[in-house]
């Protein structure tokens, strides 16, 4: 039996169904950046989607523009704010295009995730552990294995509206207007990379007002 009065005085304390929870989510963990390593470093696109977001960052690195007309060629639409195409045409210009930039971005991105998940909620529980638990289950997702390690816009901008969010919960907290001020320029960079990520933003907003 676990002593609940003990439990509670001890926020921290590792009760055997969380350790094998945590030891499960550490090798999966694993399993995620061994699986990440191997779609990042081959050289061929897995979707659709790569080609032309490294064909755009390739354009803005040689000063091209990527908003052009379906008139001409190469008759390709740009129908994403070019936030993720500006980073990435940083490390082409720089390193040459290859998928691998693009991917190296989303699996960091991943990661960043991950860390902020765990962020927000050990600023809510003040519980290391479960903190820790919150965070690795980020990789268990499905929809994570797929897209994660693609270059793509997705979890860029999941990784900047997290930075957001958290920034925004600890400054509103803590009443720190310099975070909050931080968490809408991470907003602003999630919705110039995509425009879906307008719903955190707006979510925050509701909450000021």
């Amino acid at each position: 039996m676990i002593n609940k009065k003990l439990f509670f005085q001890n926020r921290n304390l590792i009760t055997f169904p969380l350790l094998i929870i945590l030891i499960y989510l550490i090798f999966h963990t694993y399993m995620y950046f061994n699986y990440a390593y191997q779609m990042v470093v081959f050289p061929y696109d897995f979707d659709a989607g790569e080609g032309l977001i490294l064909h755009r960052a390739l354009d803005l690195s040689e000063g091209r523009n990527i908003y052009t007309s379906i008139d001409h060629e190469p008759y390709t639409v740009m129908n994403y704010p070019p936030f993720f195409e500006i980073v990435l045409s940083w490390l082409v210009g720089i390193f040459g295009p290859k998928l691998l930039w693009g991917r190296l971005i989303s699996v960091c991105s991943t990661f960043i995730c991950a860390y902020f998940v765990s962020c927000i909620v050990y600023l809510e529980s003040k519980r290391k552990i479960i903190s820790a638990i919150a965070g690795l289950f980020f990789f268990t997702s499905g929809w994570l294995q797929n897209w994660s390690v693609l270059c793509r816009h997705d979890v860029f901008s999941i990784a900047l509206t997290l930075a957001g969010l958290y920034l925004f919960l600890k400054g509103k907290k803590m009443k720190l207007t310099r975070h909050i001020c931080f968490s809408a320029l991470c907003f602003v960079g999630a919705m110039f990379t995509r425009q879906s990520a307008i719903a955190a933003p707006l979510s925050c907003l509701s909450i000021l007002i």
